[in-house]
Parts: C-alpha cells; sequence; structure tokens
C-alpha cells in the first residue's frame, strides 16, 4: 500500500512525539490527530533514556528550547538502593570515554581489582565515569572535563510528560488537522481499519492509523493479541507529587530507585516538585498497606492514587493498517524508563519504513518493522529481570518470590553466564549496560575457595602490574577530580542560571 494519508488516534506525549516526528520528516502526507478533551496524566514526572536525544535531533530542538516548558532537570544515571543487602550503586547512562587511563583495564579485570584490594563492588561505575561524582556530590557543568558524556548523547532528562506533549502540541498543531473529540466506533474490513467515527459525527480515513491511545489500545486490540509478561509481578503503582523541602539538596541530576517491601519507589526530581510513586505487586501487598509504606517513606502526608500497571506487548505492533505506539503497544515497567524509550524507537523505526520506498509499504516491510521492535522491548524486559534476579534480598515474601520462585529465562542471562564465565571476554562492548547491575548486586568474577596465592582468576605476571598502575593513576586522578567538582554548581543553580533564566 501507498501511505499518503496518516490518522493519529490519541495525543499524550506518544501522539504529539509521532506527530512531530512525521511532520519533520513528510511534508507530503496528510496528518490528522485526533485526542479527547479528557486526558489522565499521571503528572509526578517522567525519567528518560538518552535514545530521545535522537528525537530530539529530529526535531531540531535543543535543551533551551524545551526544557523550561516542561519543567526539565538534567538525568546522567540511575541510582539504585536497598535492591540487595549491601550499598546503594549506579547504572550511568554513559558508556565508557575512550581517553581516559581506566579504558586500558577490561572489566573482568577491574572486578578482580576491586576484590583484591577489598573495595566495594557497589562503586564499580565510580571507577569509570566521572558522571558519577557529577551525581554524588549534587553538582552540574557542561565543561567537557567533568561531563564529556553531555557532548556526546548521553545526557538524558526528567521532566513532566504531560507538559512535554503540550510543547509539541503548540509546536505542530497548526501544520496538521487537529481535532478534539472522541472515538466512538471502527469500521473495519480485512484490510484493517476503514473508517473512525467520532462521538461528534466526524468520520475519519486514512491509508494508516496509528493507536496512541495507552493501555485501552483502542484500535489495536481488535487486531493483535496482548502477551502478559509473566516474569514481572509488579502491577499497581501509588503515586504522587512531593513539594521540596531543600530544592538545592534534593534536585540531584538522577534518578533514584529504592527498594521497599513490596517492590520499590521511584524519586524523579522535576524543576517544581519530585515526582515519586511505589511499584508493587498486589500477591504480596494491598493498596492501602502500599499507601502507608509510601508515606511512610515519603515521611509527610500526601495526597495519593493508584494506578495499574499492564506489563506486557501486544503480538504484532503492525497489523494491517494498524500501527500502535507507546503504552498500546506495550509497557515493561518503570524500572528502567523504558516507556518513552520504547515510544521513540518505534517512531524511528516507523519513519524509516516510511521512507525506504517513498511511502510504499508491503508485507515484507512490516513484518521487518514487527521483529525490530520486538527484539527491542525483549531486551529492555530482560535487563529489566536482571535487576530483580541478581538481587540478594530474601527479607520478604516479595524478594523471596522475584529471587527464587520466578525462573527467568532469556537470552540476555543465558548470554551473560556465557560471558561471566568467559571471563576476558567480559567487556562494555558486549555487556554494557548489564555490567552495572551485576557489579552493583556484589558479583565477583573471583573464585573465593582458592587459596589467598591463587584467589586472583585472572592473574597475568605481564599485564596485570601495569593494570595496577593504571588503576592507581587512574584512582589518585579521580581523587583530584572530584575536589574540582565540589567546587561546580549544585544541579539546581546551574538549571537556574542556564535554562530556568
Amino acid at each position: 500500500m501507498k501511505i499518503d494519508s496518516i490518522v493519529i488516534v490519541g495525543g499524550g506525549s506518544a501522539g504529539w512525539m509521532t506527530c512531530a516526528a512525521l511532520c519533520e520528516n513528510f511534508k507530503n502526507i496528510k496528518i490528522t490527530l485526533v485526542e479527547s478533551n479528557i486526558v489522565n496524566a499521571i503528572g509526578v514526572g517522567e525519567s528518560n533514556l538518552p535514545e530521545i536525544n535522537r528525537f530530539l535531533k529530529l526535531c531540531n530542538l535543543k535543551d533551551k528550547d524545551f526544557m523550561s516548558h516542561c519543567n526539565a532537570t538534567y538525568k546522567l544515571s540511575i541510582k539504585f538502593n536497598n535492591f540487595n543487602t549491601k550499598n546503594s550503586f549506579h547504572y550511568p547512562l554513559c558508556k565508557v570515554k575512550k581517553n581516559n587511563n581506566i579504558d586500558q583495564i577490561p572489566p573482568s579485570i577491574l572486578l578482580s581489582l576491586i576484590d583484591e584490594r577489598n573495595l566495594s563492588y557497589e562503586t564499580f561505575a565510580n571507577y569509570f565515569h566521572e558522571t558519577t561524582d557529577l551525581c554524588d556530590l549534587n553538582k552540574m557543568s557542561y565543561d567537557s572535563e567533568y561531563a564529556d558524556d553531555l557532548n556526546d548523547d548521553y545526557v538524558s532528562y526528567h521532566f513532566e510528560s504531560y507538559k512535554f506533549a503540550e510543547f509539541l502540541r503548540g509546536r505542530y498543531k497548526n501544520h496538521i488537522t487537529y481535532i478534539v473529540d472522541d472515538v466512538s466506533h471502527l469500521e473495519q474490513d480485512d484490510m484493517g481499519i476503514t473508517q473512525i467515527l467520532c462521538k461528534s459525527g466526524a468520520s475519519l480515513n486514512a491509508d494508516l492509523y496509528i493507536d496512541c491511545t495507552g493501555f485501552k489500545s483502542l484500535l489495536i486490540k481488535n487486531f493483535s493479541e496482548f502477551i502478559k509478561y509473566d516474569t514481572l509481578c509488579n502491577d499497581r503503582a501509588v503515586v504522587s507529587p512531593v513539594e521540596y523541602d531543600d530544592i538545592e539538596n534534593q534536585m540531584v541530576p538522577y534518578t533514584n530507585c529504592t527498594g521497599l517491601s513490596s517492590g520499590w519507589v521511584w524519586e524523579i526530581p522535576t524543576w517544581s516538585r519530585k515526582g515519586m510513586g511505589y511499584v508493587y505487586s498486589s500477591k504480596f501487598i494491598s493498596d492501602d498497606d502500599a499507601k502507608k509504606e509510601f508515606i511512610r517513606f515519603i515521611g509527610k502526608n500526601t495526597e495519593t492514587r493508584i494506578v495499574d500497571i499492564v506489563s506486557g506487548v501486544r503480538k504484532k505492533g503492525w497489523c494491517k493498517n494498524v500501527v500502535s505506539i507507546g503504552l498500546s503497544y506495550g509497557f515493561v515497567e518503570p524500572l528502567e524508563s523504558t516507556g518513552l524509550a520504547t515510544t521513540q524507537e518505534a517512531i524511528l523505526k516507523l519513519i524509516n519504513t516510511l521512507q525506504s520506498r517513498e511511502g510504499y509499504v508491503n508485507s515484507f516491510d512490516i513484518e521487518k518493522y514487527n521483529e525490530t521492535i520486538d527484539d527491542q522491548i525483549t531486551a529492555m524486559k530482560n535487563f529489566t529481570e536482571l535487576h530483580y534476579a541478581m538481587s540478594n534480598r530474601m527479607d520478604t515474601p516479595y524478594w523471596k518470590y522475584v529471587t527464587n520462585d520466578i525462573d527467568y529465562k532469556s537470552e540476555s542471562l543465558s548470554g551473560l553466564f556465557k560471558l561471566i564465565n568467559s571471563g576476558y571476554e567480559l567487556d562494555f562492548d558486549n555487556c554494557f549496560p548489564a555490567i552495572y547491575i551485576f557489579a552493583g548486586m556484589g558479583y565477583s568474577l573471583n573464585n573465593k575457595i582458592l587459596s589467598k596465592k591463587d584467589q586472583r582468576s585472572f592473574y597475568d605476571p605481564v599485564f596485570n602490574p601495569i593494570f595496577d598502575d593504571a588503576f592507581d593513576r587512574w584512582k589518585e586522578h579521580r581523587k583530584n577530580l572530584k575536589i574540582k567538582i565540589q567546587n561546580l554548581k549544585s544541579h539546581y543553580q546551574f538549571l537556574k542560571e542556564n535554562i530556568y533564566i
């Protein structure tokens, strides 16, 4: 079929991001977006991954263009607290720079060096990334000495997703046919949707229909089966916006994730307030008890509400003439901020598909699209599973269940086992970002049963002194750098002077 017209059903972040990307790439395709005037936004902040930079570049958006419109702050890392019996640890969003001394040391050797010197595995990320010092000291800078990754598309953002959608609506609604209405009925045949009828009586026709209606999945549910993720048991969240008590110290450049009795809490520091939510499994705690535990964690009374979490994916994201993007296609869970990441990847893949042959699409193109986005969301699911599968918490029925009773059969786990067993092959090219979770959960490559003399599993009489020297020099460099970072502006002051002027 030839795509000359597209109807997007649903606004929100998925709908308006899809609209923006299509407007920027296809001047000759007629685009219509219909959205309800009743929007049930959660409104407690969204934590993004660096993939959003590809979307921002596509729309020619700079930080100063959009950040102040959606209460955005910077995000350099995700910090995990109480996910095991050890200390907190960072998962930096950036890859290792190639111009520092530590990149001479393979991750497998670094784990051995940390073990040999009785250092904490939870500090593994700190040896590779200056940005972890920015996070721990709550500082921010565009200077490449401290944050080279900012210039390499690895910075990300916290923002209010509904305000980001509002920003995009204002930017693009005059370039499309924009309708505020509710869908009342679909007409379809063997080829897919033939017509959409709205409550006002309006009828919409297009070559391609894009479902951005969230968990409702108003269009795609008629064509594609939903497959639940049985290995992810969290199905609820109690959420609340929380005012800052000490904005300068609480507006940190990372997302905090803290394990509680039956799940975990997110803390997303936006410009105006913190977005917080307790993600839990209703199998192990009631809604009322989850609210009480959440309030205790916050430390003060606040208005809360319960939202359902649906972990799973459509068997096909594109079926007949219907494409599902955003929550209508699938959702892992909030842990690794994959919601908007899957949305962005689907949008970019859709654009590539439509561009490949000037809008002509056949079944081969559709199946190729489906396989690609299925691989992406499956990889995100597998990565999320690692946070539970590797934990050593056994202190509550929930943590016993997610660490021992779930059969995590995934390619990512089996692949990681092979890399761990091979030792030297464990590196950033083949195990990023899983290695941060592996190290942060306290895993070592050394065999503790060996005698002290032979305890260093990967000892090499030629290269290990070189690694030792590089490690020592890098530690000294980081010590000096940390002194400089302490004199930088706080994240809050930096934003105030550079974005919220």
